[in-house]
């Protein structure tokens, strides 16, 4: 199992195998890097998009082969803070679902994106899908 971190002066990087309890751990430390920035009031959201997006890149980017790796990047970039999320999947067809509506209530999957869109400025995939950005004004 993989769990690598580098921590920066306005920035932390991890990389860990596709495993959904790491998940946790890299949670621990964001909210640790955002306390250390004088940024733990901006936790609650950060943490929730940061969570959707791992679990994403884990369950359906890696399938939840603990072989492939995550790439996790957060980090302080003038007035906003920024997530950077690298899965070693296949990717997939994102622009479908940028134009998505949030689903219903009573479905049991799919409000990732919609948190995501509704908690951060700006969200922005690569072409082939498995790659992330995210943005919080702050």
């Amino acid at each position: 199992m993989v769990f690598e971190m580098t921590k920066e002066p306005y920035g932390l990087r991890i990389e860990f195998s596709s495993i959904m309890s790491n998940i946790d751990v890299v949670d621990a430390a964001t909210r640790e890097f955002l306390a250390r920035m004088s940024l733990g009031s901006h936790a609650f959201a950060i943490c929730l998009v940061m969570r959707e997006a791992l679990t994403n890149a884990v369950r359906h980017g890696n399938r939840s082969d603990d072989t492939k790796l995550v790439a996790y990047h957060i980090y302080l970039d003038d007035d906003s803070i920024v997530l950077d999320i690298i899965d070693q999947g296949e990717g997939f067809v994102w622009k479908e679902l940028m134009e998505m509506d949030a689903p219903e209530p009573d479905q049991e999957s799919g409000r990732g994106l919609a948190i995501m869109k509704s908690y951060f400025s700006s969200c922005f995939f690569n072409e082939k899908g498995n790659r992330i950005i995210l943005t919080k004004k702050i």
